[in-house]
């Protein structure tokens, strides 16, 4: 027995199963974790999902802070006017 494992997208996903359905090959899916998908990432993008980890780890154990929608544009806002100095 070999194991593969394919990150691709839905459509290359959904293109894969029928092939293997097609051939009448057995198969098996599941979803992988948050170290498989982490491993995965560029530099700008493993920033992005550290965030986002943090807080789908924070509302699965109820320690979300939570906002409003107006704050949540003010931050947008206040992000999109500050500067960098090099």
């Amino acid at each position: 027995m070999e194991a593969i494992t394919v990150i691709s997208n839905d459509q290359e996903s959904r293109t894969l199963k029928a092939f293997l359905k097609a051939m009448r090959l057995p198969y098996k899916t599941r979803k992988p974790t948050f170290e498989e998908l982490e491993a995965n990432l560029l530099p700008g993008q493993r920033k992005v999902w550290l965030n986002l980890k943090t807080a789908i780890q924070d509302i699965d154990n109820g320690t979300a802070e939570k906002t409003t929608w107006e704050d949540f544009l003010k931050e947008l806002e206040n992000e999109g006017n500050t500067t960098q100095t090099v």
